[in-house]
């Protein structure tokens, strides 16, 4: 894991990957991936004020989660990335303390549960809230996780090894798992 000298000149390299990424549908895959990188790695040196740093660098490319609550018809790759990307965007916010991590979690938990998505969307989707409930407290996560998985849409069985379970089950199974503060190591 880098120091804190690194921060700057990868926080600057991580902005100007998504900057310079082709599409929107592209960006938000780049803004999730490099977000939830990012976490973790802010996470090991406490840095608050790096997440927040990040957040306020990669401001202009943060999904709008109120645009979801409009009712349509399924969502493109596209949305589907920027769903996920709102995910970490929520772990990041909560994890330097900023209240709007509520708001757009409540949002992103919703969409895991409209049936708009695909399967790979709704996965994705209940991975990343499982990811950012752990940054709660225990019992809140608990709370949370346990509303989630009542109302979340059905997960259809693609891309399996075994008829009655795939990658995507196995997948929200493990994002469950490591919620746990004593898998995680904290």
């Amino acid at each position: 894991m880098p120091g804190q000298e690194f921060f700057p000149p990868l926080l600057d390299a991580a902005i100007g990957v998504i900057r310079n990424a082709p599409s929107a549908r592209v960006r938000a895959r780049y803004l999730a991936d490099m977000a939830w990188a990012g976490l973790r790695w802010f996470q090991q040196l406490r840095a608050f004020d790096g997440a927040s740093e990040f957040l306020h660098a990669s401001r202009e490319w943060w999904p709008d989660a109120t645009a979801w609550q409009t009712p349509a018809v399924r969502m493109d790759e596209a949305g589907e990335n920027a769903v996920v990307a709102a995910t970490a965007e929520a772990a990041l916010r909560r994890f330097a303390g900023q209240p709007e991590a509520e708001r757009i979690l409540g949002a992103v938990a919703e969409m895991a549960t409209a049936d708009r998505l695909t399967a790979r969307g709704t996965a994705e989707t209940f991975i990343g809230c499982a990811s950012a409930f752990a940054l709660w407290p225990l019992q809140e996560m608990f709370d949370r996780l346990a509303d989630l998985l009542a109302r979340v849409s059905r997960v259809s069985n693609n891309w399996n090894t075994a008829p009655w379970y795939s990658r995507f089950h196995v997948q929200m199974a493990e994002a469950i798992v490591l919620g746990f503060p004593a898998v995680r190591g904290t």
